[in-house]
């Protein structure tokens, strides 16, 4: 009888003890954090000095892009990201495009900087090949490449339309490079000297750019609809496109692109045959300005242009005034 009673016990006692066990396991599956299966560390400082890379450029901080455009592709060639490598090197293309157009040269270029633009676009589509995303990123090729081709001087406008044209469906949810393609499309619709055409691919730029917040990027939308509305002949909107475009600018700190804005703002003001004194006394004070700004952040070519401008202008109000002088003496006023 004890025998039974003592095995009873036990039995309950192994009950007991893997009722418990069913429990913790229960509980501690339920209650501790999943563990991820991805980490993405060095891929978000990646990504992270990527963006900022991007805005130095656009700002006209050369040699700060440069660095954090390495820096990325450090980063992204550690783990391997093929996505992220695609993107580096479309950027290094821009980087390149930039470096050239300005005349600038960058102390130190080092790493994939160093290789001609025709050779990233061919790494860029090589990794494009090897991501997950290969059709997006494939399309994104394609913008660039009619970058290279217009950067290069070509001329076969109709084509590249055509091609960005074709790609943009396949951008379409890509905020950034939508509204890239479109202002590609503006820059070509100028060299073709379609003007209209022009402004509404900047304008379209502009929107995208607008409704994501990419605040950098908006100022340059609008100076480019201020180029296209000058070159149409509608000064009143190319001096209201100017000064949105200083707005933006300013929002962003983007010394450059303000410094530009004044110095474009003098050019419109002072451009066309009847120019009426108070624009004339406007253009001036503009270009004198943006020579300011230009010397404050060391860029001693433009600064060199808009002291130029300013010069000019000055000369043509004084010229003015000795015309006015002379007929108010002849006046006998």
């Amino acid at each position: 009888m004890k025998k039974m009673k003592n095995l009873r016990c036990s039995k309950n006692c192994l009950l007991i003890a893997a009722g418990l066990v069913l429990l913790s396991a229960f509980f501690s599956c339920s209650s501790s954090p999943k563990r991820a299966m991805q980490i993405t560390e060095i891929a978000s400082k990646a990504d992270e000095r990527y963006e900022t890379a991007n805005s130095e450029l656009i700002s006209g901080k050369i040699e700060d892009g440069a660095v954090h455009l390495v820096q990325a592709y450090n980063y992204a060639v550690s783990i391997d990201d093929s996505d992220l490598l695609t993107r580096i090197f479309l950027s290094g293309i821009s980087y390149k495009i930039t470096v050239q157009g300005l005349g600038v040269s960058v102390e130190k270029e080092s790493s994939f900087l160093t290789l001609e633009p025709e050779v990233m676009l061919s790494k860029a589509k090589m990794f494009a090949n090897r991501s997950e995303r290969k059709n997006l990123l494939s399309a994104i090729c394609a913008i660039y490449e009619v970058r290279l081709n217009i950067a290069q001087s070509g001329t076969d406008y109709a084509a590249y339309i055509e091609k960005l044209s074709a790609t943009e469906k396949s951008v379409q949810k890509e905020a950034w490079y939508f509204a890239y393609l479109k202002r590609i499309k503006g820059d070509i619709y100028m060299l073709a000297q379609d003007f209209s055409n022009a402004e509404e691919s900047y304008r379209s730029a502009a929107a995208v750019h607008t409704k994501n917040r990419y605040l950098v990027e908006i100022g340059l939308d609008w100076y480019s609809v201020a180029r296209a509305c000058s070159q149409a002949g509608k000064k009143s909107e190319a001096v209201k496109a100017i000064e949105t475009a200083l707005k933006y600018d300013r929002a962003a700190e983007n010394s450059t692109g303000i410094a530009t804005d004044h110095f474009a703002h003098a050019k419109i003001l002072s451009k066309g045959e009847e120019i009426t004194d108070e624009e004339l006394m406007l253009a001036k004070n503009s270009a004198e300005w943006a020579e300011e700004i230009y010397t404050v952040i060391g860029n001693e070519f433009q600064a060199s242009q808009a002291s130029a401008l300013k010069l000019e202008l000055e000369e043509k109000i004084s010229v003015r005034e000795a015309e006015k002088n002379s007929l108010n003496q002849s006046n006998g006023l």
